[in-house]
């Protein structure tokens, strides 16, 4: 083989290498949520099941990627951070777990359970989530709709929740949305149970 045709092998190999080794990029990172324990300690009384019938959550993180908020009205999507599964599924989740914990045995049904007369159905939607360098912060409204249709069956709750961020990577994110849920469980756990 000539020394023009070895180079020209040499240089044909090693582009090849290089363009392999631009194929390689990080590995994709999978986050969830969890359950926390009840701040107060003490499960509620309950008089009637309840189910979580959804859970909303804004449209710009209703997305598989983690969105995190930043200054001047910016966010950032991160494509190699993801939610396990669809956002709005992870926090309905957590939630029935927390409440399944805060709430007597058999008061806190599936989603896709039969639906008795006497199931209290909530719905939450997070309205927003905001987050500083050391807090995340989410505004929330949730529903209870009581069986029967007598007055005063539907009543809507406000809550601004609050949780630390140790730090600003998404494990951190996703642990202080986990605890920011915990309290949700444990505001609808007080207001449904008379506590």
């Amino acid at each position: 083989m000539s020394r023009r045709a070895c180079r020209l092998v040499a240089a044909c190999a090693l582009s090849l290498a290089l363009l392999g080794a631009c194929g390689h990029s990080a590995p994709t990172q999978f986050y969830t949520l969890r359950s926390v324990p009840s701040a107060g300690g003490v499960q509620a009384v309950s008089t009637a099941p309840l189910r979580i019938a959804r859970v909303e959550v804004p449209g710009p993180l209703d997305r598989p990627e983690i969105v995190r908020e930043r200054a001047g009205n910016q966010v950032k999507v991160d494509d190699l951070s993801q939610w396990s599964a669809p956002l709005g599924q992870l926090l309905r989740g957590v939630l029935v777990e927390n409440l399944i914990k805060r709430l007597p045995n058999g008061r806190v049904l599936p989603t896709d359970a039969p639906k008795p007369a006497t199931v209290v159905d909530v719905s939450v939607e997070i309205v927003a989530v905001h987050e500083t360098a050391t807090t995340l912060s989410l505004d929330v409204t949730w529903t209870q709709t009581r069986p029967g249709g007598e007055a005063g069956a539907t009543t809507v709750q406000t809550l601004s929740l609050s949780a630390p961020l140790a730090d600003r990577s998404n494990a951190a994110y996703a642990e202080a949305l986990s605890q920011a849920m915990g309290q949700l469980a444990d505001a609808i756990a007080a207001r449904l149970g008379g506590r």
